[in-house]
Parts: structure tokens; C-alpha cells; sequence
């Protein structure tokens, strides 16, 4: 079976402008290469504790006496009023 001409010129010039078109997205740039993984980079650096800064974690004392005071700020479960939400009745109408 033989291809057509037109077909194969059609084809041959379809693969030209694909490549071109792909040729066209490759960057050589070298700016490009300094900059890749300077958001993960800056993120690690950020969340890296500094050893020479003078803050120092919690003793037990202060761990206590922050839960606690967590732990009364924190409201009553069973005073916290709740209705349903498929009515259209709210508290305040029953």
C-alpha cells in the first residue's frame, strides 16, 4: 500500500512544527539553574532552630502552668447549645 504525497508531506510537516514548537519550551538560561529549590531552601531555613539564640524551651513548671491554664480556658462541653441544622427552626423560635 502506498502512502499518499500530500499525506506524507502533510505528516513530515506536522513532526517539523512539533519539534519546533518543543524546541521553543527548552530553556538554556543559567539564571535558571541558581533559583531551583530556593523555596524549599528558604522553608528548611526557616524552620531550623537557631542554637545560639538565648530562648530556651519550657522546664516542667511552665509546661504545667500553661496546660493548665489551656485547659481552663477551654469551655464547658455540656454547656455548648446545639440545635438541628435540616429545620429551619433555630433555638431562639423554639
Amino acid at each position: 500500500m502506498r502512502i499518499p504525497s500530500r499525506l506524507q508531506a502533510s505528516v513530515r510537516l506536522g513532526t517539523g512544527l512539533a519539534l519546533l514548537f518543543l524546541a521553543g519550551c527548552a530553556s538554556d538560561d543559567p539564571r535558571d539553574d541558581y533559583r531551583f529549590g530556593g523555596a524549599v531552601r528558604h522553608q528548611i531555613a526557616i524552620q531550623t532552630a537557631n542554637p545560639a539564640a538565648s530562648a530556651y524551651g519550657l522546664d516542667g513548671v511552665k509546661a504545667a502552668g500553661a496546660l493548665s491554664a489551656y485547659q481552663k480556658d477551654q469551655g464547658d462541653p455540656k454547656s455548648v447549645k446545639t440545635f438541628d441544622l435540616v429545620t429551619t427552626k433555630t433555638p431562639e423560635q423554639e
